[in-house]
């Protein structure tokens, strides 16, 4: 029997952030651990939330879950990710062993050559085989510690891969470096219907007409059963409507420097 999962994220003081915490501590309680890697500016959280506070600003997409790989955590339960400004938490946590799988994946419902954001990156002959494979989100996914450990070695190898060779690098590659982590990964991955809703393309985007994955049914959104998601992703410019059905109270306060240690 596992513990907890860990519910982690890695974010500053930045508007949305107390709409992570506030949705996690209600929908989710103690069913989860919550990990923050903390970035400057800081904010109060819990005493119960784990914080690891950088002593630096946010470092961007490629780095901001490096610290995992220094952290004591228990390699052996669940590492449940989410980005922090433009994510809510709305139902309760399933049973992630109950997927049979050690990796769990947020399925955009697109293609990568089906959107125009991801195509012109395509051409690039290291993503170029994404074409036709789905897009699964980075910002909100899960799996077995010692397994999403091993993504970010394999993101920190492909980032520095790119940099020896000359390749173009951009932060928002740290997705297409993740789509290519989870096609060699094949069978280990999975999808839950309830767990993971990025709402671009399952909402609002080409497959609202019919096949969309989502919709909003008495103020949450929900499956084509009409279940809550348990993790709800304002992705691909979809913030908005997130914040229109579930709104953040503002930017959290700073927490007082001073009070703070850094590095924890």
């Amino acid at each position: 029997m596992r513990a907890a999962p860990y519910l982690i994220t890695s974010l500053n003081a930045m508007p949305g952030a107390d709409r992570w915490v506030r949705t996690a501590q209600a929908a989710l309680g103690d069913a989860v651990q919550p990990v923050i890697i903390m970035w400057e500016p800081y904010f109060e959280v819990s005493a119960r939330f784990l914080v690891r506070r950088m002593g630096r600003p946010y470092p961007g997409h490629m780095a901001k879950l490096l610290p995992l790989l220094e952290m004591d955590l228990d390699r052996d339960r669940w590492f449940l990710f989410t980005d922090g400004a433009d994510v809510a938490f709305q139902a309760p946590l399933p049973d992630l062993d109950a997927s049979g799988r050690s990796v769990l994946l947020a399925n955009e419902g697109v293609t990568h050559g089906e959107s125009a954001f991801w195509r012109p990156h395509l051409e690039l002959s290291l993503y170029a085989g994404l074409k036709d494979r789905p897009i699964y989100n980075v910002g909100t996914w899960a799996a077995v510690g010692d397994v999403f450990l091993d993504f970010l070695r394999y993101l920190a190898a492909a980032r520095d891969l790119c940099r020896r060779r000359g390749w173009p690098l951009v932060d928002v590659h740290e997705q297409l470096i993740y789509n290519l982590w989870v096609q060699a990964a094949g069978g280990a991955c999975g999808e839950m219907d309830t767990l993971f809703c990025s709402l671009y393309a399952n909402v609002t985007g080409p497959r609202m007409d019919g096949g969309g994955a989502a919709a909003l049914a008495g103020g949450h959104f929900v499956n084509r059963r009409g279940e809550p998601y348990v993790v709800v992703h304002g992705n691909g410019g979809t913030k908005a409507l997130l914040d229109a059905h579930m709104p953040p109270a503002g930017t959290p306060a700073p927490a007082d420097p001073c009070a703070l240690r850094t590095g924890e």
